[in-house]
């Protein structure tokens, strides 16, 4: 990988040991989850499907009445669908009666008088707007992970801006999209799936013949080639600290493109236009429940009885975590056109507990010497599957020792080391973020030097003195970690919009560099001065320090 000149080697980091639990987490999640499914599938109890619903606005053509608004804390039964094969209980709306943007200056006013992380504003507003009008305290205490979420909204342009399929239509006639890479077109029919990519590039015209023949349309990776869904997807990844990704469905009336089945993420499903008639289904077993992987297809004998049966129409979301099946057709008289924001992908205590445990094993293996000791050389005789019935006292030995090592090993685990990959992680599978105007203009991407015609030479260039103000461009764009004994600094700068298309980027931090990096990453959002950065000597070393993180993209100038 690429070093900058001020970076280089090793400094060591005291991992934090962590602290037992008298509970393990895993075992309390699981009975919370189980008491979900028993819930959502016990035949004599109703399954809890919020359901909350925006009044519906005033028509000027229609009527010129307009429905009144629900008062604080007024129940508000869900709809009840005609197709709906399942009973909704009434929720009860403890939800203020206050907009995003409204909150959003509440949430100003909490912070005047000192720096604001705009970014960071701008993702619980665009997180708040996906589940308006349900406040987050509420979505991630009742809902998150736990059940599906109906959010009505009786305004068809409430997604305005995210995609249609006049921006798909333009897409395929202007850029390079690819069968089976960016795009796929598929069937369901009589209980089969199909998928009817050809190869090679996806043209309008021959994409809509797919569709005029009744096929679904799916792109893959929307973000690629729309600006608006880059903008959302690079926003809300930053709320839910994880890769945020997206397809686009597109839907001919009176088909279904997909089998039932579950994923592998959070869903959010958007609909933007047209209406579609959407079943879900709760887990079947335990195992089901968050799974770590999708689901082949079902078929429909395999899947039970639907826990909610309805129809979303344009400005509508649904909200349903991973693990719970799901299948959507559309109405004889009208398209469909949807897109499904994915989170949570891999983002499990398991996936962390993968990256902690072989580390924690390994310095378990050089500090202690209990790890180096030989196994019995007669384990054989009593233990293994074969011995697993035939209780004795070497047996039991054999377990107790075990459990005192692994014991010994939860008392050191490197907790910090395993977050630092986690980050990592995220750092590389983040889009590139996405800079306003005026961001452009205080960092490298637009400042600093350029070409003057007039004078036929190279002008401009960013200047720095010790009084220069600078900060971190967003809080999540870069993470430093100890790796074989050296420093990095992993940034998402130079991400492609394709998801993980580049290498992990990262630069090699010197250890007299390493502090003034530390203190940059911590005092986000706030601007600090030049001279600040500490563990530096001088005004040549400080200067030369900031050119490069400036190069890289990675901060940002106050003015």
């Amino acid at each position: 990988m690429e070093k900058v000149s001020a970076f280089s080697v090793y400094r060591s980091i005291k991992l934090v040991p962590g602290k037992k639990k008298k509970k393990s987490l895993s075992k309390t999640a699981t009975k919370r989850l189980r008491d979900a499914v028993t819930f959502a599938a016990s035949p004599e109890r109703e399954l809890d499907v919020p359901t909350y619903q925006e009044p519906k606005t005033k028509d000027t053509k229609k009527s010129k009445k307009s429905s009144k608004s629900p008062r604080k804390n007024e129940t508000i039964s869900p709809d009840k669908d005609e197709n709906c094969s399942c009973s909704h209980s009434e929720t009860e709306l403890h939800t203020p009666s206050i907009s995003p943007t409204k909150r959003a200056k509440k949430s100003k006013q909490k912070k005047a008088g000192g720096e604001k992380d705009v970014v960071g504003e701008k993702s619980r507003q665009s997180f708040e707007s996906l589940i308006y009008p349900v406040t987050v305290k509420t979505f991630y205490n009742e809902v998150w992970e736990k059940k599906p979420l109906l959010l009505r909204r009786h305004n068809p342009h409430y997604h305005n801006g995210w995609f249609s399929c006049h921006d798909l239509d333009q897409i395929l006639r202007q850029k390079v999209v690819k069968f089976t890479e960016n795009l796929d077109v598929t069937s369901y029919r009589d209980g089969k799936r199909q998928t009817h990519n050809p190869e090679g590039r996806a043209h309008a015209s021959n994409v809509w013949q797919f569709y005029e023949d009744g096929c679904s349309v799916r792109m893959l990776n929307p973000q690629v080639f729309s600006n608006d869904i880059w903008e959302k997807l690079s926003t809300l990844q930053e709320w839910f600290g994880c890769f945020t990704g997206a397809n686009i469905y597109l839907t001919p009336p009176g088909s279904q493109g997909f089998a039932p089945h579950y994923d592998d993420i959070d869903a959010f499903i958007l609909q933007l236009e047209g209406k579609k008639r959407w079943r879900l289904y709760a887990p079947r077993s335990e195992e089901e429940v968050l799974p770590l992987f999708s689901s082949g297809n079902f078929s429909q004998d395999e899947i039970g009885e639907a826990i909610l049966d309805t129809w979303l129409e344009a400005g509508d979301c649904l909200y349903f975590p991973r693990g719970y099946i799901h299948q959507a057709i559309t109405s004889e008289d009208t398209h469909s056109l949807h897109i499904t924001v994915s989170a949570n992908q891999k983002n499990t205590w398991g996936d962390y507990f993968k990256l902690l445990l072989p580390v924690a094993l390994e310095l378990a293996l050089e500090e202690n010497v209990e790890f180096r000791k030989s196994i019995p050389r007669d384990f054989m005789d009593f233990m293994g599957v074969v011995n697993s019935s035939q209780p004795s006292e070497r047996r039991e030995e054999f377990v107790e020792h075990v459990q005192r090592l692994f014991r010994g090993l939860v008392d050191s685990l490197p907790v910090d080391a395993a977050c630092d990959q986690m980050a990592k992680r995220f750092v590389h599978d983040s889009l590139p973020p996405v800079l306003s105007k005026d961001e452009k203009s205080r960092t490298v991407s637009a400042r600093g030097e350029r070409w003057d015609p007039v004078s036929a030479s190279v002008a401009g260039g960013a200047a720095f003195s010790l009084a220069t103000e600078i900060r971190l461009l967003r809080k999540r764009c870069a993470w430093l970690l100890v790796e074989n004994e050296k420093m990095h600094l992993y940034y998402s700068l130079e991400n492609s919009r394709l998801y993980r298309e580049e290498e992990a980027q990262y630069i090699e931090v010197e250890p007299q560099v390493v502090d003034a990096v530390e203190y940059l990453l911590q005092r986000f959002p706030k601007y600090v001065r030049v001279a600040e950065l500490p563990g530096l000597e001088d005004e040549e070393e400080r200067l030369s320090v900031v050119s490069a993180l400036y190069d890289k993209g990675l901060i940002m100038t106050r003015t």
